[in-house]
Parts: structure tokens; sequence; C-alpha cells
């Protein structure tokens, strides 16, 4: 079973190489997910889960995270990437 869906992308080191390469992952599940985000930060935090907004013809819900960057002196400062992890719930 294909837990990382996005070309010939199985595991999630190839997940998270994407990520940081700037390229979006779509996964099976929010914990691959969440797994894939985590590896790809570089001070290994996640965003919360994100709802992205359903538009009338849409059939399902999408969710994302975001992997997260330390952008300032202060430790507790925090930004997410640009890239997305998505799934459904």
């Amino acid at each position: 079973m294909r837990k990382y869906i996005y070309d010939a992308i199985k595991t999630k080191s190839k997940a998270a190489m994407r990520l940081k390469a700037n390229g979006n992952v779509f996964v099976t599940s929010s914990g691959y997910a969440y797994d894939a985000c985590k590896a790809a930060s570089p001070i290994h935090k996640v965003s919360a889960m994100q709802k992205h907004k359903k538009e009338k013809d849409q059939g399902k819900q999408y969710y994302h995270y975001h992997p997260m960057l330390k952008w300032s002196k202060n430790k507790n400062a925090r930004k997410q990437m640009h890239v997305h992890c998505w799934f459904l719930k």
C-alpha cells in the first residue's frame, strides 16, 4: 500500500526530501502527513492541522500540515515553510 502519494514516493524520507525541495506532498492519512512534515522541518516541529477552504463543487475536505522553521533569535518564534503535506480526513 502506498502511504505517500506523488509519483513514486513510497517512504517518509522521500516525502520529506520533496518537502525540503519546495514540493507539496499528498498522503493517505494525517499520521503520515505529520511524520513527513516533522522529518522535513529543520527544527522537527509541525504546524497545527489546517483545514482547506472547501468549495461548493469540491467533494472531499482536504487538510494539511506545514513543516516549521526557526526564523528569529527568539527560541520560541517559529514560521511555517511554504510547502504543504495534504491529506483527506
